[in-house]
């Protein structure tokens, strides 16, 4: 029996129904001795399955884990694919994935080196990922539903939350095209507050793709920039599968087909008011293009190629043939499980200690043992993770203290707060922009040195700012009362 697992973080976007449920369906039915199962990250049994199956592939991974269980299966003559859907690398930080996705950049270079292979979405993902062996594959429709609805009206454009910096970016333009013909946005429901338009929020995948059979111009929005760059051409494909013509932007994402199926772009949002102006007037025959769509997206022949050169048939796994998706309701991984207080302390350590011989290469097991035994500190690598300079700051090394400063406050501030030496305190006020919390762990320290002036004002000075701040500060909950204590008794 031949064996593949799909390994996801722990939430299931709509990426994995292209990336895993899809292909997935359809290779499980056309090969009878396949069995295809796809399991959460944080799943108890995760690891356990991806040490022996026929072909591993790793959708973002980011515990360190799995550079263990990749040289293992090395060994074993078992391949790896590690694949990415989305430009993970540069996120801009208004995407709600980008303090998650920065905290693991280094977690994915060297997960990305060890892997056999990647995979990716899109040209512009290929671009910016060092790797010698990467194949471009992309999504496919599984099934589309019949086309039914002949009376088109309108135009629609739809997007997931990481479109909204285009929505704003268009807003004007789209709100002027509504004035022209009506527009209707489709998708998070957060676009709601950016823009007063006919909405529709997420649907069922299948409903999803017969609702463009409503309209009569579908709309794709983007730019020209590193993170855009990198999405995929599923889209104006799910769109021309409905009988709608998509509307794309002449950027490189979607050149080639634009180049292949002779679709309308446009370059400025004036070429995109003048261009929807020209096609409501013209009618719609998209039938070459459907019969592109059905004969190039709709086969998974990518999938089925790149999986099968790549998969052992000594591989195994404990299902039968098949699909099978794994729930991690109620499920934890084993670290999580060593950590989440059913042990004591002397317990708990021999446990990441056994933890780290299996996985050697897990940075939170070894941070975990350092944070329940400092003095193991120095026995790791510190300048592997910021987390072992913020342990050793609250532990008094201000060495550790200082390199906290090169990193994002909300890490370095982590540090800091627990740091005693004035200098250095004062330094990091100063530096990262006087944030509150060190304003109030400033006035600490000058109350315990007994410099009661200096603490007055930096408590005087915190008091004005969070009542201004109106207590949206990232202080401790009763800093506040403190500094107010403090004030009343040098008055008395």
């Amino acid at each position: 029996m031949k064996t593949i697992l799909h390994v996801f973080p722990g939430s299931y976007g709509p990426d994995f129904l292209y990336r895993i449920t899809f292909p997935s369906k359809y290779l499980t039915t056309k090969y009878k001795d396949l069995s295809i199962a796809q399991i959460p990250e944080n799943h108890q049994d995760t690891f356990e399955l991806s040490e022996q199956v026929g072909l591993l592939v790793l959708h973002l991974p980011r515990k360190l884990e799995f550079l263990s269980i990749i040289n293992r299966r090395k060994k074993l003559g078992l391949k790896t694919i590690i694949e990415f859907s989305d430009n993970f690398f540069s996120l801009p930080k208004w995407n709600p994935a980008y303090k998650e996705a920065s905290r693991y950049q280094l977690n994915f270079k060297k997960l990305v080196a060890a892997a056999d292979l990647i995979t990716v979405t899109s040209k512009g993902l290929k671009d910016i990922i060092e790797h010698d062996k990467i194949e471009i594959i992309p999504n496919y429709l599984l099934n589309t539903p019949a086309l039914e609805n002949k009376n088109r009206k309108g135009i629609v454009w739809a997007g997931s939350y990481g479109h909204i910096a285009d929505l704003i970016y268009f807003r004007e333009t789209l709100l002027k095209i509504n004035e022209i013909e009506p527009v209707t946005i489709a998708g998070e429901a957060e676009f709601r507050k950016i823009i007063d338009l006919n909405f529709v929020g997420y649907l069922p995948y299948e409903e999803y793709l017969a609702n463009f059979q409503r309209f009569k111009l579908g709309l794709v929005i983007g730019r020209d920039d590193e993170y855009s760059r990198c999405r995929s051409d599923i889209k104006p494909i799910e769109m021309i599968s409905q009988g709608l013509l998509p509307i794309l932007p002449s950027v490189p994402q979607y050149k080639d087909l634009i180049n292949t199926l002779g679709l309308p772009s446009y370059k400025t949002k004036e070429d995109l008011l003048n261009l929807i102006k020209l096609l409501l007037s013209k009618p719609t025959n998209l039938e070459a293009q459907r019969l592109w769509v059905n004969k190039n997206r709709l086969d998974f022949s990518l999938f089925e190629e790149i999986y099968f050169d790549n998969l052992s048939l000594n591989g195994s796994l404990p299902f039968e043939t098949g699909f099978h998706e794994v729930s991690s309701q109620f499920s934890i991984d084993p670290l999580t499980n060593i950590l989440k207080g059913n042990y004591s302390q002397e317990e708990t350590l021999l446990l990441l200690e056994k933890y780290l011989v299996q996985y050697p290469e897990s940075i939170d097991a070894a941070v975990a043992i350092c944070s329940l035994d400092p003095t193991r500190i120095h026995s790791f690598d510190i300048s592997t993770d910021p987390r072992f300079l913020i342990l050793s700051a609250k532990n008094g090394d201000l060495e550790s203290a200082k390199k906290l400063l090169n990193y994002p406050i909300d890490v370095a501030l982590q540090g800091l707060v627990h740091i005693k030496d004035m200098d250095l305190l004062l330094l990091a006020y100063e530096e990262l922009n006087e944030p509150q919390v060190l304003l109030f762990r400033l006035a600490e320290r000058y109350k315990e040195l007994g410099d009661f002036e200096n603490a007055k004002d930096c408590y005087s000075k915190f008091i004005q700012r969070q009542e201004w701040l109106l207590g949206n500060s990232n202080t401790h909950p009763y800093a506040l009362d403190f500094a107010n204590a403090f004030l009343d008794a040098c008055k008395s």
